[in-house]
């Protein structure tokens, strides 16, 4: 049989490091929350963290992926059909006799465009990139945002 005095020695172990596990959780968490972070200025009198700004940037850069893959899809789909390109501008996806899409996306930052022989995605501040610039996979020219 073990002696009383082990097991409490044993215990009171345990115990410690218990409780110094869970002061270093709390010293990783609160260091955490307090980092700083040189802030960004989105326009006057606007800023936010620079983790936000980027987080923000790869959203819109993702959502312009996506329309930028839902139009390609529409404009395959067109050839298909019809067997032809679509005219130049946007009626022939959402026309209501025979829409591809229930309206064009538009994204924030950016415009995509048909102009009867290409995908373009235009950013709000810079210069257009047509098809293969920007993007290597897929090509879009959505990396033209950041």
């Amino acid at each position: 049989m073990k002696h009383p005095a082990n097991i409490e020695s044993g215990v009171a172990l345990v115990a410690t490091l218990a409780s110094l596990i869970i002061v270093a959780t709390l010293v990783v968490i609160v260091l955490d929350q307090t980092s700083i972070t040189p802030p960004v200025t989105l326009s006057p009198g606007t800023t936010v963290d620079a983790s936000a700004a980027a987080a923000s940037r790869l959203a819109n850069q993702a959502t312009c992926e996506a329309n930028f893959e839902a139009l390609s899809g529409a404009l395959k789909t067109y050839v298909t059909l019809h067997g032809a390109n679509p005219p130049a501008g946007r009626s022939w996806a959402t026309s209501s006799g025979d829409a591809l899409l229930r309206a064009w996306p538009d994204g924030n930052g950016y415009v995509i465009t048909w102009d009867g022989r290409a995908l373009s995605v235009r950013p709000a501040h810079g210069r257009s990139s047509i098809n293969s610039d920007g993007t290597q996979s897929p090509p879009s020219g959505c990396l033209a945002l950041g």
